[in-house]
């Protein structure tokens, strides 16, 4: 995948929300779930902390095709899957 749009909120609780082009994909899971090689996706992420443990980073996510502007909170999932090894660190810098 590639990045091509990315916002993140660093206020409680860190947020990131980001559009990536899909280059290529293996196994079932993508192609299945609507995101084929060549479409878009996006994604949101939140990091609830250091360590592998409750409470888990979240992840968000939903095919989107051919459209190409930015993801945020009205136009993608807020996170909801737990990610039991995330380690995400959502940040700005």
């Amino acid at each position: 995948m590639v990045p091509t749009c990315l916002q993140i909120f660093s206020e409680p609780p860190n947020l990131a929300w980001v559009t990536s082009h899909v280059t290529e994909t293996s196994g079932p899971f993508y192609p299945s779930a609507g995101v084929p090689a060549g479409s878009n996706a996006r994604f949101s992420f939140q990091d609830n902390g250091p360590g592998n443990g409750p409470p888990y980073d979240l992840l968000g996510a939903t095919p989107v095709g051919a459209v190409t502007d930015c993801a945020d909170r009205t136009k993608t999932p807020s996170p909801y899957f737990n990610l039991l090894n995330g380690n995400i660190a959502v940040r700005q810098t």
